[in-house]
């Protein structure tokens, strides 16, 4: 798992601070639950999910990055214990003595050597009615077969895995979660509909599957 350093998340991350808007509406779209929840966000960088949604929520985060980590611990002082360093590839649970209502990975599973242990991870972490939502460069964008120096997913050095949405679909299945939803936004279309479900070839594969 490649290091993310401080210019890694001005780049990658607070840039597109308000597509967590979005993923926000597809959410409550599918009726998961946004009050009153514990939230864990794996890699949560420097915290923009969270700043959405920790007034209503027991929010807690992990990353890789002691600098994203210590932005959150800054930026989210009141709950600054509830944010720690976690390395993927050799961790099976959360350094938080809790289970979590929604757990999120946002463009974080692409970036991950081992994923055996994220399987156990998540199994340890969820609890019964829990939500898992993930979001991934999608190996399957329209754009790749056009230009690989157009696609996101291969233009990220730090990326060491790519999914399309049958193997993310397969890997979560095998990890004993069940699918709620799976769509491929387009970037001028970023909807969840009938379009992104069937057609699969958008920039990134959003899916949110339970236990």
């Amino acid at each position: 798992m490649a290091k993310a350093e401080e210019n890694y998340f001005d780049i990658a991350t607070t840039k597109n601070v308000e597509i967590f808007d979005k993923y926000l509406i597809f959410l409550k779209a599918a009726k998961v639950k946004l009050s009153g929840q514990n939230i864990c966000d794996i890699g949560c960088a420097t915290g923009n999910f969270i700043s959405k949604v920790y007034k209503n929520n027991n929010c807690f985060g992990v990353d890789y990055s002691d600098f994203a980590v210590a932005e959150c611990q800054k930026k989210f002082g009141k709950i600054k214990k509830h944010f720690a360093e976690l390395d993927l590839n050799t961790a099976e649970k959360l350094p938080f003595r809790t289970s979590f209502d929604l757990i999120t990975l946002f463009d974080l599973i692409e970036h991950i050597d081992n994923l055996k242990n994220l399987k156990q991870l998540i199994k340890n972490s969820l609890n019964k009615k829990g939500h898992l939502l993930i979001t991934t460069p999608n190996a399957n964008n329209f754009l790749r077969f056009f230009s690989k120096k157009s696609f996101t997913g291969e233009i990220d050095k730090t990326h060491v895995n790519l999914f399309s949405p049958y193997t993310l679909d397969f890997f979560l299945c095998r990890a004993g979660l069940k699918k709620v939803q799976l769509f491929t936004p387009y970037i001028f279309h970023f909807k969840n509909n009938w379009l992104t479900q069937k057609l699969l070839f958008g920039g990134q594969i959003v899916a949110l599957y339970k236990l």
